[in-house]
């Protein structure tokens, strides 16, 4: 089989990325339901050959010896928004985009354990949900300042860069919108009132202890999208940054991120 996979070379670097590593990580893919720029073939219009090699070539993937029929199956394998997140792996430089793909897990993770938490409270034996709920307050409360954190890391280094560096409409487009969701998801004081509110009652009653849940859940579910987002903003992009470009991020790291990032 030919190879019409082969990542963009940077620098030095001889590391390629061809078909027959995909299809043995991956298999053959179906065009993604968000697929957008290939089109059935009963529709009348389809893009040119020019347009699929650009399309390509975003994502840091050129031609190489492929045919146009190989770079058209190519292209509707990874232009699905979360191609490259969930395949990452694959790629010559995975390592950049690992960590910050693996703290995405464990936010959720936490975010999981808190929803448990709260769906709990109602098994709790009454003269111990005061306890419990104070418990779930502290944890809830030291997982949102873990988030800040994170959020301060992306809009002060990891997006600045991106800002600043990468020319690309889109892409600035989305990362001015995830920096205002990020004002707003990290500064939400709903549920710590909400907690607050419980703790005035003598006795917690079973509608605050649901409306903690509802309010939890809600939480967990929006910075699940909001990490998605992120996710299918930057993920290629880090991905194929030139060797100049990427030792360029690296400045914009402070010594407690670049071990990490």
């Amino acid at each position: 089989m030919a190879s019409w996979l082969t990542a963009r070379i940077v620098g030095n670097c001889e590391t390629c990325l061809n078909a027959q590593v995909v299809l043995e990580k991956v298999g053959e893919k179906k065009p993604p339901s968000s697929s957008n720029l290939i089109k059935d073939e009963t529709e009348e219009k389809e893009i040119t050959d020019e347009e699929v090699t650009s399309a390509l070539e975003k994502f840091g993937i050129q031609k190489g010896d492929a045919s146009m029929e190989e770079m058209r199956k190519c292209l509707k394998v990874v232009e699905g928004k979360r191609f490259w997140v969930e395949n990452y792996q694959v790629h010559p430089y995975a390592s950049r985009v690992k960590k910050w793909l693996w703290v995405h897990e464990r936010y959720r993770g936490y975010g999981a354990a808190l929803v448990d938490g709260a769906k709990e409270l109602e098994k709790v034996k009454e003269k111990e949900v005061k306890n419990k709920l104070k418990a779930l307050q502290s944890a809830y409360g030291k997982f949102v300042k873990k988030v800040q954190g994170h959020s301060e890391f992306e809009d002060s280094q990891l997006f600045k860069f991106f800002l600043e560096n990468v020319q690309d409409d889109t892409l600035k487009e989305q990362l001015e919108e995830l920096k205002k969701d990020h004002s707003t998801l990290d500064n939400d004081e709903t549920i710590q009132n909400a907690f607050e509110a419980a703790f005035l009652n003598e006795v917690i009653s079973k509608d605050d202890m649901t409306k903690i849940l509802e309010l939890m859940t809600k939480f967990t579910e929006d910075m699940d999208q909001h990490m998605r987002k992120e996710e299918n903003a930057i993920v290629h992009h880090w991905l194929n940054l030139t060797e100049e470009q990427y030792k360029k991020y690296r400045t914009y790291l402070s010594w407690k991120y670049a071990a990490m990032y």
